[in-house]
C-alpha cells in the first residue's frame, strides 16, 4: 500500500493500528487517508506547520515539530515502524499521559529496543523496528520497496530456522538392560543386576 502511494506521490501520515483492516481472507488493507497529501503540496507549500497532524502514538517526529518540508515516504515508515512496534511488543513506542508528552518524546528521547521489552522476539525483527523508528530520516529505510524486502528476508531466515532438522549432541546414550530371573515359587521376574 505504501509503495503504491509513493508512486502516486502521496503520503499517508497517519498510519495506526486502527487504519490497518483485515479482509476475512486475512489481507492488510491501509484506510483512512484523511490526512493523507501529495508530495507537491510539502514541496509549494508552507514550510512549517504551527499544528502537529497525525495520531500522538505513532507520529513521526517530522510531523511532530510540524516540519512539513521535511515529511516524505519515509515519515509513513516512521509511523509504520511505531505500529508494528506497538503490535509486536504490546505497548506504544512511547509511554505518555498527554498528547504533548508523547509528540515530545517521539522528537527527543530513544526508542526502547523491542528485545527489552519482549525478549522472546527474534533480534532480526528488533533490528528492523529500530531501523524503522530512527529519528534522522536518512537513517531510516529509503522507500517501502527496500522495507519490504528486508522483511521478506526476515521472513526467510526464520523459515530456514523453522524447517532446518535439530541439530544432535552426538549418539543417544545407550539404554541399560536388566537382567531377570525368576524368584522360587512365585514366577515373578526378579532383578539381579544392571549390565553396561
Amino acid at each position: 500500500a505504501l509503495e503504491c502511494a509513493r508512486r502516486s506521490g502521496i503520503v499517508h501520515r497517519d498510519i495506526k493500528p486502527d487504519n490497518i483492516i483485515l479482509t476475512k481472507e486475512g489481507v492488510a488493507k491501509l484506510a483512512d487517508l484523511g490526512l493523507a497529501v501529495s508530495f507537491h503540496v510539502f514541496q509549494t507549500g508552507p514550510k512549517v506547520s504551527e499544528r502537529a497532524e497525525g495520531t500522538p502514538n505513532y507520529i513521526s517526529p517530522e510531523q511532530a515539530t510540524g516540519r512539513l518540508d521535511r515529511i516524505d515516504v519515509r515519515t509513513d515508515i516512521y509511523c509504520l515502524g511505531a505500529t508494528l512496534f506497538h503490535l509486536a511488543t504490546g505497548r506504544p513506542l512511547f509511554l505518555s499521559q498527554t498528547r504533548q508528552e508523547a509528540l515530545v518524546k517521539h522528537v527527543r528521547e530513544t526508542p526502547p529496543k523491542a528485545h527489552q521489552i519482549r525478549p522472546e522476539l527474534s533480534p532480526g525483527l528488533g533490528e528492523l523496528l529500530d531501523r524503522m523508528v530512527r529519528k534522522k530520516q536518512e537513517e531510516r529505510y529509503s522507500g517501502p520497496r527496500e522495507l519490504l524486502e528486508a522483511i521478506e528476508a526476515l521472513s526467510a531466515a526464520l523459515q530456514r530456522r523453522i524447517e532446518s532438522p535439530a541439530k544432535t549432541r552426538g549418539p543417544a546414550p545407550r539404554s541399560r538392560s536388566r537382567r531377570f530371573r525368576r524368584r522360587p515359587g512365585t514366577g515373578r521376574p526378579e532383578t539381579d543386576q544392571l549390565l553396561g
